[in-house]
């Protein structure tokens, strides 16, 4: 009789045992799934990620007038963090004979949204020669700028970054200043596309 008690007890012993086993076997299970997942979601995710402090993106592109000559010009784009970039500028253009050449610079501080989209402030700086009056040549000139404008990303990885930029400026042309609220150039709102590596 002793002997049967005693298997009777070690069998509900086991019975008790079994759903703490099982519970443990399907732990390590639970946790591939969920490490499987993980990995999916870190692979799916894109390899150009908006910058954050200290990793930085550069774009090389082109700008409608940017240049602050007028003409269309190389632009570069230099993206410091989520709110902080520089763009510049370089164009040269003939016209009628007369060289002209125009480069600068415009600091912009994203205030609303991100680098992939957002509005942005800031001013920036120009100088370069362009035409004077008739007979006259080329002149000097040298920009002070503020500006507002909007950028935004498209592509696969945010890699094509388009802007418009517009603000008051006070351009001094051969030694006489002028004020004017507008874009770079009046008939494409400072319109930039850079691509960013």
């Amino acid at each position: 009789m002793k002997k049967q008690l005693i298997v009777i007890a070690g069998i509900i012993g086991l019975l008790a045992l079994a759903p703490a086993v099982r519970a443990e076997e399907t732990k390590p299970a639970k946790k591939k799934n969920a490490t499987r997942e993980q990995i999916h979601s870190t692979q799916s995710a894109s390899t150009h990620t908006v910058p954050t402090a200290g990793n930085t993106r550069t774009g090389i592109g082109i700008t409608a007038g940017g240049t602050f000559i007028g003409t269309s010009g190389v632009s570069t784009y230099h993206i410091f963090d989520e709110a902080n970039a520089l763009q510049t500028y370089f164009g040269i253009a003939g016209v009628n004979g007369v060289f002209r050449f125009g480069m600068g610079a415009q600091y912009k501080h994203t205030v609303a949204g991100s680098q992939r989209a957002g509005l942005h402030i800031g001013g920036g700086l120009g100088l370069g020669t362009t035409a004077g009056a008739a007979a006259a040549g080329s002149v000097f000139f040298i920009e002070f700028t503020g500006n507002v404008g909007i950028h935004f990303t498209v592509g696969h990885d945010d890699n094509v970054l388009i802007s418009v930029d517009a603000g008051p400026g006070i351009s001094i042309v051969n030694g006489a200043a002028d004020f004017a609220i507008k874009s770079p150039t009046d008939d494409t709102l400072g319109l930039s596309v850079h691509y960013l590596l």
